[in-house]
């Protein structure tokens, strides 16, 4: 019988249809005794845990790594490679969550709703304080064009928004005509054209500041920037710098550079909405996730 590892919590479904077939347990701090380690042909992990060179060098029977949703920054899939470890994930499971915590995110921030929410609480009535901002009629850009992307595009084309995308990957025309999309050569067109910026690309080498101190300047300043994907795609001191000095409206941040430490600059700043990375922490998204990920297991050790 397979020995599993969860190193993160995953769907209680899921875990208990691993049961019928894999002898499982679980505690993220299981990894740090690394000379056990070797006893598990499969180890499962969400964002949290990461797989690195030295533990999958001393897990000597490591079959499979399992990522419980769709980013795989966390492991090292090249030692994984060479050691013939198969990966596997959900990338599909957190495509609705993740797109709607999009918008949910920039509602807050355009409507200043936690702003208003505070104001209320502390028994004050400021309707002229709290004018915001409307979706409609803005032009929306999407850097990254893979589901989540495409799923934004059609949400904000719900909105009456005007859409516009630039991914390095898809160059097809029909595809982005088909969205009601504008297809942009660039991620400058996009930073200049538009009023609300969503960014939705892997962390890779090359996408590691993707927005920097440069690019960063052709931002309008009537606009907001949605980071939903990962941390280190903006480069957060040339983000801090223009929101401090206003040169852009606002930020939702969902993802940070060095989780779950927040750089403290962000903490004065009211012209930003903060969440703990709860792009995927929906009970739908997460049942999706443990399942699919489940299904491989059991497809990988059953053959």
């Amino acid at each position: 019988m397979a020995k599993i590892l969860i190193c993160d919590e995953i769907d209680e479904e899921a875990t208990d249809k691993l049961k019928n077939f894999a002898d499982v347990e679980t505690g993220k701090e299981k990894l740090n005794d690394l000379e056990k380690l070797e006893k598990y042909d499969c180890l499962i992990v969400r964002s949290a845990t990461k797989i690195t060179k030295d533990v999958i060098a001393k897990a000597k029977n490591l079959k499979i790594i399992a990522r419980a949703g769709a980013g795989l920054d966390n492991v090292d899939m090249i030692a994984a490679k060479e050691k013939g470890i198969k990966v596997v994930n959900a990338p599909d499971s957190l495509t609705i969550s993740v797109s709607e915590m999009v918008f949910g995110s920039l509602l807050c921030l355009i409507r200043k709703i936690s702003d208003a929410d505070k104001s209320m609480k502390k028994g004050k009535w400021e309707k002229k304080k709290f004018k915001g901002n409307e979706i409609y009629g803005k032009n929306l850009g999407i850097i990254g064009f893979g589901k989540i992307g495409k799923r934004v595009a059609a949400i904000a084309n719900a909105f009456n928004a005007r859409v516009f995308a630039y991914d390095s990957l898809i160059t097809d025309e029909k595809i982005y005509e088909n969205l009601n999309v504008r297809h942009c050569k660039s991620i400058d067109e996009i930073l200049k054209e538009c009023n609300i910026i969503s960014l939705h690309v892997p962390l890779m080498n090359e996408t590691k500041n993707l927005i920097n101190e440069g690019n960063i300047k052709l931002i309008k300043k009537d606009a907001v920037i949605i980071n939903t994907s990962r941390g280190g795609i903006i480069n957060e001191k040339a983000l801090t710098d223009v929101l401090k000095n206003n040169e852009i409206a606002g930020a939702c941040l969902d993802v940070f550079e060095n989780e779950p430490n927040l750089n403290p600059e962000f903490k004065n700043l009211e012209n930003v909405v903060l969440t703990p990375h709860l792009g995927s922490a929906t009970e739908e998204a997460q049942k999706r996730a443990g399942m699919d990920v489940v299904v491989q297991i059991e497809k990988f050790f059953k053959g």
